[in-house]
């Protein structure tokens, strides 16, 4: 079949696939970046679009080498309006040679250099595999659409490493962000998709959002495409197919009344006015905050490539959330947005930093056009000193020196801020529900506020001897003969189970050994008890405890 043919008579056999939008997780890079295309052809005509550019742009380099007597012509369609010269086709034949030559040096016929984005028509003699050679722009070059007909692909640009062929992306995602008065979409099929199809070649169509049944709905990146545009009353030509990046994050936030800059208001920015959610570029992730996102939005039409990168240690990206069950996190990631938007996650790791606030970078690179196709954001941290709840428990190992299998008890520590001097810490082992810790036990230390946040804390108690209350044991009075107020406050106690008095004295040193939304904020160290009073030397019992964070102290939003 010619397809050429399709000016006058068009038919279109079904072939219907589904899909839906995916985004993967990959390496990238920032720049440039050599690249080879390879378009797989079938004999007779293919219309392919190429998506690199060619380290030698002439045809013959392009189209004439390693597949070599395998190509016949490659056409090329100028969709410029018929008065300012469009409308025609331009040519290359192969192989360059007698009377093909003399037709490739005709001025205004012959086919010019081969560039990234380009749409062709490629005749083969028989099946073969063509590479091309090149680089992948860092920007998609603009679609530009006329009244007519027009023969177009649509480029993807570099940040994606990923196969599009497989990302399955409705073709009319590309598209739906401009009101496109298109009369007929429509593709080429080169042959049969597998060796079980029986395809023959031809045109597909896809009636562009009717209530009519489609033959294709899927993008290719290596396939060109016809495209039939109405002439509109009032709409500028041509029509600009272009992506475009827009990024959201959390911006500033001015609460009543309506001076910028109070105490109730959301400070992110530093400025003098409050700077919004698009024109961000400073992310501050609180210390009540393990994870930031930045959404990435395509604000114009095609397909928007990207790519973010950090080279703070302390920053992880990811393209969800980040959770025990998801923890594929990385310093690059990847992604594409057609009509909707991506999110980047932006995950911290607060391991190895001392409190206080810690700046890093985050880079966010797409092959959108327009004045910002690239961006970077200043990602500000805000780490927590040790205040705050934690909940674990302790591992006993030796009692005297010597191994005791005795069962972990429960820790549930509270840690406060001391003002009487920098890095002074209070703390509080609370008694509720353990059966291990009789009373609260207030405890005194210090953190070094070193990178790992080590501290030590220490405190004692005193257990009076317990109470004696006789049978029936329904009523303490300790005037009754054989009852004993030891402390003569007329209540019974039996905290101490025993006729005298104990005293125990605890440390605890320990360090921050993980703060992260995969891992947790966790502490882990030392523990180390003495017992006096039950013989007559001191009872020593040592080992290890881990707690984690239930609840730290307030947020301070003015940064």
């Amino acid at each position: 079949m010619n397809p050429f043919s399709f000016f006058k008579n068009f038919r279109a056999r079904p072939v219907t696939r589904l899909g839906i939008s995916l985004i993967v997780l990959a390496a990238t890079a920032l720049h440039a970046q050599a690249a080879t295309q390879t378009l797989k052809l079938k004999k007779g005509w293919n219309l392919v679009t190429v998506q690199v550019q060619p380290d030698d742009p002439s045809p013959t380099a392009v189209f004439g080498g390693t597949v070599g007597a395998a190509v016949k012509s490659v056409w090329e369609f100028d969709n410029r309006a018929a008065d300012a010269g469009g409308k025609k086709w331009k040519t290359f034949r192969f192989p360059n040679t007698g009377e093909n030559r003399i037709q490739n040096q005709l001025k205004g016929v012959t086919l010019g250099q081969v560039d990234f984005g380009d749409s062709f028509w490629i005749e083969v003699d028989r099946d073969r595999d063509l590479p091309i050679n090149g680089e992948v722009p860092m920007v998609a070059p603009p679609v530009l659409l006329y009244p007519g007909w027009n023969l177009v692909g649509i480029s993807a640009g570099q940040q994606f490493s990923g196969d599009l062929e497989q990302e399955k992306i409705p073709i009319l995602n590309l598209l739906s962000k401009r009101k496109l008065n298109i009369d007929q979409f429509l593709k080429w099929q080169s042959g049969p998709d597998s060796e079980d199809s029986d395809e023959n070649p031809g045109y597909r169509k896809n009636e562009f959002a009717s209530e009519k049944g489609s033959d294709f709905n899927l993008f290719s990146p290596n396939q060109g495409y016809w495209f039939y545009l109405k002439e509109k009353a009032g709409e500028n030509y041509p029509v600009i197919i272009q992506p475009k990046l827009e990024t959201l994050v959390r911006g500033d936030l001015n609460l009543s009344p309506e001076r910028f800059g109070g105490p109730e208001d959301l400070l992110i920015s530093g400025a003098a006015e409050p700077v919004g959610s698009r024109e961000m570029r400073k992310i501050i992730v609180f210390k009540n905050e393990d994870e930031a996102t930045l959404s990435v939005i395509n604000r114009g039409s095609g397909l928007l490539t990207w790519s973010a990168n950090t080279t703070s240690s302390f920053l992880k990206l990811s393209l969800n959330p980040v959770t025990p069950q998801n923890d594929q996190v990385s310093s690059d990631v990847e992604g594409y947005v057609s009509s909707g938007r991506s999110t980047l996650y932006i995950s911290v790791d607060r391991k190895g930093l001392s409190p206080g606030l810690h700046q890093g970078q985050v880079t966010l690179s797409s092959s959108g056009g327009g004045a910002e196709p690239s961006r970077s954001f200043e990602v500000v941290v805000h780490v927590p000193e040790l205040t705050g709840d934690w909940v674990g428990d302790m591992s006993i190992q030796t009692v005297n020196g010597k191994s005791n299998q005795v069962p972990s008890p429960d820790l549930k520590l509270s840690i406060f801020s001391d003002d009487a001097s920098a890095g002074s810490l209070r703390g509080v082992i609370t008694s509720a529900g353990s059966a291990f810790w009789p009373t609260d036990v207030y405890l005194f230390g210090y953190s070094n506020g070193t990178k790992d946040q080590s501290f030590v804390l220490t405190g004692s108690y005193y257990l009076p001897p317990g109470d004696r209350n006789l049978p029936p044991f329904n009523h303490f009075d300790p005037l009754k003969d054989g009852e004993i107020d030891w402390n003569g406050d007329n209540v019974l106690d039996q905290i101490n189970p025993y006729p005298f008095p104990l005293m125990r004295s605890i440390s605890l040193q320990g360090s921050l050994i993980e703060s992260s939304s995969l891992k947790g904020v966790v502490i882990s160290g030392n523990y180390l008890e003495t017992v006096e009073g039950l013989l007559q030397e001191p009872i020593k019992v040592e080992g290890q405890f881990k707690i984690f964070r239930e609840s730290q102290g307030s947020v301070n939003l003015c940064l």
